[in-house]
């Protein structure tokens, strides 16, 4: 590597980013997360060195700072669109919260912490304490606020059916599918095919479908015992 500053870890792509301060041009790179293969320059040439890097990967952004001048640039995650953000000026690091998408950014012409907008706006200083480099910490344990039933409406569910389920996650999950859940057995109960689909694009809502249904009895839609679900900063379900 060559004068390395900066990196972050994307564990939804597998991916490790960044940065390279080199006055005449840095660079921000990536490579795969499991071994270091595939190094990809994404940005080149950035005049006055780049600083601090992150990665939003739920809306595909990717956020740098310059080392000589403190403005912030977001793109996408190939490099490609990049653009100053107004608003953001003397940053030394930056951090995303995925579930909000909202940065928070090192600022040394004020020696403090804020966090805005990811286009910049509302921005509010949340500290006085000076600092050059900032990781957005998460060691909260993901869970399952509520199910619901999107249809039938009515209260039963027919012999060669559907039934959705609608579940509700804490905050955005990864590896999630049909493997994670089961109906529940025992007793007088129904079967059925599980397919699941992701409601939106931050992997906070999934609907769960119950097709072929057969059985009488009630329909109970379960965690399965083993799963391998998990947040995206690699917190796992409990």
């Amino acid at each position: 590597l060559t004068s390395p500053w900066d990196l972050e870890i994307d564990v939804v792509n597998g991916k490790i980013y960044w940065t390279e301060d080199i006055p005449t041009g840095g660079n921000i790179k990536r490579a795969n997360l499991s071994d270091g293969s595939n190094v990809e320059p994404i940005v080149t040439g950035i005049s006055g060195g780049a600083l601090g890097v992150a990665v939003d990967p739920l809306r595909s952004k990717l956020f740098y700072t310059v080392f000589g001048t403190g403005a912030v640039f977001s793109a996408n995650l190939d490099g490609t669109n990049a653009a100053q953000i107004s608003g953001l000026s003397a940053i030394a690091d930056i951090d995303v919260d995925y579930i909000t998408g909202r940065i928070y950014t090192i600022d040394y012409g004020s020696d403090q912490l804020a966090k805005s907008d990811a286009d910049g706006n509302n921005k509010i200083f949340i500290t006085g304490t000076n600092g050059l480099f900032i990781e957005y910490a998460d060691v909260t344990t993901p869970t399952i606020t509520n199910i619901l039933r999107q249809n039938p409406s009515g209260t039963n569910a027919f012999v060669g059916g559907t039934a959705v389920f609608r579940v509700f996650f804490s905050e955005p999950m990864l590896n999630v599918d049909v493997t994670d859940f089961e109906l529940a057995t025992g007793g007088a109960h129904t079967t059925g095919t599980l397919s699941i689909t992701p409601v939106g694009t931050v992997k906070t809502l999934w609907d769960v479908r119950v097709s072929n249904i057969a059985g009488t009895g009630t329909l109970n839609l379960n965690i399965a015992a083993s799963h391998d679900l998990i947040d995206t900063r690699g917190n796992p379900f409990a």
